[in-house]
């Protein structure tokens, strides 16, 4: 099954990465998304642009996976999606079923596969899902919480979620800055032992709203969540180094916030991140309006983070370290014991 990621409220978009799902967020244009899938990679999106409105039912569905209620069987579906990349339909077609009733909105989806020889049937009672559902089939939806027809500004966080990666801090900013960005929402991509400490800490803020953890993503999904952030952020408590999560924003040329530890602050000056002391919720704060303010300072940032990673990325690294090896063999073939490198 093609994968189908919805956008109610301003748009209805799907984006599929070959056979894989990957998620996509809020009312995107024709340019955000092709910009966004010339920054991810090979992903291809299907959307429509026009405006998704509800029809109000006399009945509401049974939330039973099968559209088989009346209502369903009276709603005209949507599914005039078009592919990103060729301007055609998609070769799977989506049908999307939007109805509300006593206040509550109900979504359907029906995912077209035409291959589905040999493959389980969900509806029968003995069905249980296989690797292959779980690879291809996610649906998200995403509303536009203060319907104004602005986007989300989304921070992205990839991280284990433990303790010293500091992802409280960031729980902590979030209070002082929803007064300027009220649409702010945060995307928190990995999974660990602090997990229901982290989500504790956001319903006793009241932001539970503002917050979405994922937990476990499969690793080729997870650059998604970074092309469709504004800013990656690495609020880690401990000094652990350079974090893989910076380089992953590196790539994606996102800007990035992190705290200043010394391992980060010798390797990197603030021509590509923004730093802010660890654990100082304010400081944070602070930093994330300045860019929030700024798009060309935003702009600037994952400019020359972009470059530090072109230039330090392991099929360049890589050459570096052939030379060496190389040189170490002709030095021993040559009968020369020197070290010098």
């Amino acid at each position: 099954m093609r994968g189908l990621t919805a956008v109610l409220v301003l748009s209805l978009v799907a984006l599929v990465e070959g056979d894989q799902v990957t998620e996509e967020g809020d009312q995107l244009s024709v340019e955000e998304l092709v910009r966004l899938r010339e920054s991810a990679g090979e992903e291809r999106y299907a959307f429509s642009p026009r405006r998704v409105v509800s029809v109000e039912v006399a009945e509401p569905p049974v939330v039973d996976g099968v559209l088989r209620d009346a209502c369903w069987q009276g709603l005209e579906p949507i599914t005039d999606l078009v592919a990103s990349d060729t301007g055609q339909a998609p070769s799977q077609r989506t049908d999307v079923f939007v109805c509300h009733r006593g206040g509550v909105l109900y979504v359907g989806f029906r995912c077209h596969e035409a291959a589905m020889e040999g493959r389980p049937d969900p509806t029968t009672p003995d069905y249980e899902p296989g690797d292959w559902e779980q690879r291809t089939d996610t649906l998200e939806l995403y509303f536009s919480v203060a319907n104004d027809h602005t986007d989300y500004f989304r921070l992205v966080i990839v991280s284990s979620l433990l303790e010293r990666y500091g992802v409280q801090t960031l729980d902590k900013a979030t209070p002082l800055i929803l007064e300027e960005i009220p649409s702010l929402m945060v995307d928190v991509v990995g999974e660990g032992d602090y997990q229901p400490y982290l989500e504790k800490m956001t319903r006793d803020l009241g932001i539970e709203s503002h917050f979405n953890f994922t937990g476990y993503i499969r690793y080729e999904n997870v650059p998604s969540y970074i092309a469709r952030a504004d800013i990656g952020i690495a609020p880690m408590i401990a000094d652990v180094g350079a974090p893989n999560k910076l380089f992953e924003y590196f790539a994606l040329g996102k800007p990035s916030i992190a705290s200043a530890q010394f391992g980060l602050t010798e390797m990197f000056n603030d021509d590509c991140v923004l730093y802010f002391q660890p654990g100082n919720e304010r400081e944070l704060a602070v930093r994330i309006l300045e860019l929030y303010h700024s798009p060309e300072k935003r702009a600037a940032l994952g400019s020359h983070a972009q470059a530090i990673h072109d230039k330090y990325r392991w099929s360049v690294i890589k050459q570096e370290y052939l030379k060496v090896y190389e040189k170490l063999l002709n030095e021993r073939n040559n009968g020369n014991r020197s070290t010098e490198i």
